[in-house]
């Protein structure tokens, strides 16, 4: 009886123990995100990529395709009507390189072992700009900015803080794994400084610094409902609002 008592308390440990193990958190997947009165919609594939984007200001849906070397993106009016289309190619991992809008613009990027798009490099006809974003702790710490024009050359450099929460707004949340991470914490501040580097007048001016603080309201899964991005000198804020599937 004792032996049998053993054995049936053991069976109930292991028992727990793997219901444990199979507990899973939700994973957040956005539904509607809503900022200065627009509203955008989303659906997803099976394998939780963006696949739809609804607007309630507008009588035309956005939708991804996705092929083995590119996404393919289409605007569709109410009527069915193709008004947009365009196509961004992708690495071996299904991030994507690059973009050209026109013959004179065009954009590609680079990612680290991570996934965490690191360069970003835009091209037009009368500038070009370099993007290099920093991480550490599985978010971009620093974004430096550079500018090259036919006469100056500026440079903006973002410094971020972080919170200890999760980012439930993510690019996978959103289903843009092709666009590579994204911060695994949420924004506490960011500090703005733009810097004329060089320019054809005798002084170019002194830099310029703009703190902004980010603050949340949260469901009852942790995930964020409204982010408020204030911008500290010019007393603004800009609000937006997410649900969730």
């Amino acid at each position: 009886m004792k032996k049998s008592l053993i054995i049936l308390s053991l069976l109930a440990f292991i028992f727990a123990i793997s219901c444990k193990k199979d507990k899973t958190t939700p994973q957040p997947k956005v539904k509607t995100k809503t900022e200065g009165g627009i509203t955008q919609t989303y659906t997803y594939d099976a394998q939780g990529r963006q696949l739809q984007i609804f607007y309630n200001t507008l009588s035309l849906h956005d939708t991804v395709i996705y092929r083995t070397d590119s996404i393919l993106f289409l605007s569709v009016s109410s009527t069915g009507v193709l008004t947009q289309s365009f196509a961004m190619p992708v690495n071996s991992l299904g991030l994507v390189t690059g973009y050209a809008s026109s013959l004179f613009s065009s954009e590609s990027y680079a990612y680290n072992s991570d996934k965490y798009r690191i360069l970003t490099n835009t091209n037009s006809l009368f500038s070009s700009t370099k993007d290099t974003a920093y991480i550490s702790n599985g978010n971009v710490i620093r974004n430096i900015s550079t500018t090259n024009s036919s006469f100056t050359t500026t440079q903006e450099v973002h410094d971020y803080t972080f919170s200890d929460k999760s980012n439930s707004i993510s690019n996978e949340a959103f289903g843009l794994q092709y666009k590579g991470k994204s911060n695994q914490q949420l924004i506490n501040t960011e500090i703005a400084t733009s810097t004329t580097i060089s320019c054809p007048a005798p002084s170019c001016g002194s830099p310029t610094t703009r703190t902004y603080n980010y603050t949340y309201e949260f469901d009852s899964n942790g995930w964020v409902t409204k982010r408020t991005i204030t911008d500290v000198g010019a007393s603004t804020s800009t609000v937006t609002s997410y649900t969730y599937y």
